[in-house]
């Protein structure tokens, strides 16, 4: 997540961008296999594939760093979309993400997607895409449904036997895709966690702080090359 300081907010943007770009090439799923190989979903971003979505990008990092709203305005698309219900354009965009005092939720919210790495689609008629957050773009949903799966985001992710700090291990996660079988459990020690109770592939269960899970079905966004530059095409959640 960005920090509000546009110095160390860029500072960690860039740091995440250089770890996923030397991590992987692309998304690199483990399906399971007959030696009960655990599925997973690497962090990927394919943003360096075209040089100006990727200085784009570092723009759009720090004008979120500064909160800088007037720069999201002029980045969004005539037809930008915010829903499935026909919600399009600048104005149906104000309303939805303009209309707390301070804007945090929007700021909050772009900051996780733009340090979400992504992926790039080449499209030479209609001008270049790039999704993200690369668990969104690259999941694959024939596979794990979305409706019902998540990934890990992190490595060695604690899972435990119970919803609170201190509880047995019962293993440890890295990018893994887990089913979700029960979310929104308050912590059983009182310290305010959130805990998502967890199948994993081997069949046992556990809890995991929610922080550490994303759902391809959360928000995601998509940017458009167009003649005058990059242009936020979407940004919506669900199905």
């Amino acid at each position: 997540m960005l920090s509000t300081s546009s110095g160390n907010g860029t500072r960690r943007i860039a740091r995440w961008f250089r770890a996923a770009t030397l991590g992987a090439a692309c998304a690199v799923w483990l399906v399971p296999s007959a030696f009960s190989q655990p599925a997973r979903l690497l962090p990927v971003d394919e943003a360096a594939s075209d040089p100006s979505f990727f200085a784009f990008r570092m723009e759009l990092a720090e004008a979120i760093a500064r909160r800088d709203t007037a720069f999201v305005v002029g980045v969004l698309a005539p037809d930008v979309k915010i829903g499935f219900g026909g919600e399009v354009g600048p104005a149906e965009f104000g309303r939805e993400w303009f209309t707390d005092d301070d804007g945090s939720r929007l700021w909050t919210t772009l900051g996780r997607l733009v340090a979400g790495g992504g992926r790039l689609w080449e499209d030479r008629q209609n001008g270049n895409l790039f999704e993200a957050p690369y668990w969104s773009a690259f999941w694959d949903a024939e596979a794990y449904d979305p409706f019902e799966h998540a990934v890990v985001l992190g490595d060695r992710v604690a899972v435990l036997g119970e919803p609170r700090p201190g509880a047995d291990m019962v293993a440890e996660l890295t990018f893994d895709i887990v089913r979700v079988t029960d979310s929104f459990l308050a912590s059983s020690s009182g310290d305010g966690d959130v805990w998502v109770q967890v199948e994993l592939e081997s069949g046992q269960s556990g809890f995991v702080r929610g922080r550490h899970l994303a759902s391809p079905l959360d928000y995601r966004i998509a940017f458009r090359k167009v003649a005058d530059g990059w242009k936020i095409q979407w940004l919506l959640a669900g199905d």
